[in-house]
């Protein structure tokens, strides 16, 4: 509802798990807009890569797998 409401272009999840909300997210925004997820544990990565798949969304959702907790220092706000 709030990517709705704000009208999204950009949104960065931290902690991908299973991908779900990933899904649900990138239903939300513009059919121009990003989702980059960041997933620290590669078992959930793969998870999720898979879920991206079977929703269609290869190639519009970038997904990073970084177990350093600092690989979303250089993410900028929209």
């Amino acid at each position: 509802m709030l990517l709705l409401a704000i009208q999204a272009k950009r949104v960065l999840e931290i902690g991908s798990l299973g991908g779900y909300s990933g899904c649900l997210a990138r239903a939300r925004v513009a059919s121009r807009g990003e989702l980059t997820t960041i997933e620290k544990d590669p078992k959930h990565a793969k998870i999720a890569r898979d879920s991206f798949d079977l929703a269609r969304l290869h190639g519009r959702v970038q997904l990073i797998e970084d177990r350093r907790s600092t690989c979303y220092r250089g993410c900028r706000p929209a």
